[in-house]
Parts: structure tokens; C-alpha cells; sequence
């Protein structure tokens, strides 16, 4: 499935009233690399949640969300603990494989929204093994401005 930016998503199911909007696509390559690397996320909307596409499950150990740098909104949380999450969240059969959801409003009513106009920053930190391929497809997934 290709998604583009500003693409409204979930129109005929709008949870709470809240119409999602992709508002950035980013891709970034891993390959080789292991530990700890940041994509910078910040962009100014109101986020709903972070969906993460790696190109295989063994790629990623650990997820954490870091604002300006030192504020930890997810720390290290392991990468099948969020498949688990998702699968509750989203009333799925068996756990996720190939992605998984950061979710930061678990309610979809926008309360629990991360607001990032205010922050200097925002990574997505992910903890990575190495592999020969490794790039990683992320999709911010936010409200749409009324």
C-alpha cells in the first residue's frame, strides 16, 4: 500500500469525530548499522500515532520517542512488546508482523494527541541490528486541522 502525504485516512470511520491526515512520509536506510539511530520526525502537527515499516521484524530491537533531546516520550520499548500493544489495540487476530503503531491518543479523540509545534525537536529512536537491508518506511499519522 502506498500512502502519500496529506492523504486523509479514515473518512467513513472517523474515531471520536477526529479525521486522520498522513502529514509526512520519511524513509531512511539502517543497512549495516546497529544500536541506536534517530530520524528527526518534528513537523509541527498534531500527531495521532507513528506507524514503522521495517523491511523485516529481526531489523528492529527497540523503539523510543525523544523530544529536544532528552525528554523520553517512549523508552526503549521492545519491538514485539509493541506488536503485542497493537494487537490489543486494534482488535487484531495475532500480533502485527512488519510494522507497528506508536500510538500516542489511544482514545481517538485527539485528548492525548502529541502536539509538536512547541518542540525543538522529536526523534524517532530506534535500535537497530545490522542487516544488509535496512530501509525503514515511517508514516506520521496526525488530525486534521478544522
Amino acid at each position: 500500500m502506498d500512502l502519500f502525504a496529506r492523504e486523509q485516512v479514515n473518512v467513513v470511520q472517523k474515531p471520536a469525530n477526529v479525521p486522520l491526515v498522513i502529514h509526512k512520509t520519511l524513509q531512511k536506510d539502517f543497512s549495516n548499522l546497529t544500536g541506536d539511530q534517530d530520524m528527526d520526525l518534528r513537523d509541527g502537527q498534531v500527531l495521532q500515532a507513528i506507524l514503522v515499516i521495517p523491511p523485516d521484524d529481526n531489523l528492529v530491537n527497540s523503539v523510543s520517542i525523544v523530544q529536544d533531546g532528552i525528554k523520553y516520550l517512549r523508552a526503549s520499548e521492545p519491538w514485539t512488546t509493541l506488536q503485542e500493544e497493537n494487537k490489543a489495540d486494534f482488535e487484531l487476530n495475532n500480533p502485527s508482523t512488519g510494522w507497528a503503531v506508536v500510538n500516542f491518543d489511544v482514545f481517538g479523540d485527539g485528548s492525548q494527541a502529541l502536539r509538536t509545534k512547541d518542540m525543538d525537536t522529536l526523534q524517532l529512536r530506534l535500535n537497530v541490528n545490522s542487516q544488509a537491508s535496512g530501509m525503514v518506511r515511517v508514516v506520521l499519522l496526525g488530525i486534521q486541522a478544522a
